[in-house]
């Protein structure tokens, strides 16, 4: 699913309270370890998975044009694919995704997806959590956590 058609279903949802549930994320068995900096909070992965409600938001790479591509599934095959544990990922349980801001090249392909997560508890404007940046490449899905900067304006 090409990201614009994932913003038009989002738009089209009656509840825009979109916590999460279960966040399941994969790298390829080919991968090792390394492809993946725990300590500065970027990686490179293949999958990652968020349970919200009753549907899945499955986010990876579209090798054939190295778009970024994000797919909404009523269930998920885990496949050949290997789960790993990342504490940031895990830690967004519970937390509320916001704002979904598409990152397009010069070509009009979406080369990336920045999601902005909120704290459902808290009130306010001192309810934002976190941003999760995504940025296809031929390798996999690279990712970013921030918890601070600009974002927090958004």
């Amino acid at each position: 699913m090409e990201v614009k058609k994932f913003f038009d279903f989002i738009n089209s949802l009656d509840d825009l309270n979109l916590i999460i549930d279960e966040v399941y994320v994969f790298i390829d068995n080919e991968s090792d370890d390394q492809s993946i900096n725990k300590v500065d909070n970027v990686g490179e992965i293949e999958k990652v998975i968020f349970k919200v409600k009753d549907f899945y938001i499955v986010f990876s790479v579209n090798y054939d044009d190295n778009a970024m591509a994000v797919e909404v599934v009523k269930d998920f095959q885990k496949g050949a694919l290997a789960s790993v544990f990342i504490k940031d990922f895990m830690g967004l349980k519970g937390y509320a995704l916001g704002s979904f801001y598409d990152i397009v090249n010069t070509n009009g392909f979406s080369d990336g997806l920045k999601i902005t997560f909120y704290d459902p508890l808290i009130t306010g404007s001192r309810h934002f959590f976190s941003s999760l940046t995504f940025f296809s490449s031929y390798s996999g899905l690279m990712y970013e956590f921030r918890d601070y900067g600009i974002d927090r304006y958004f």
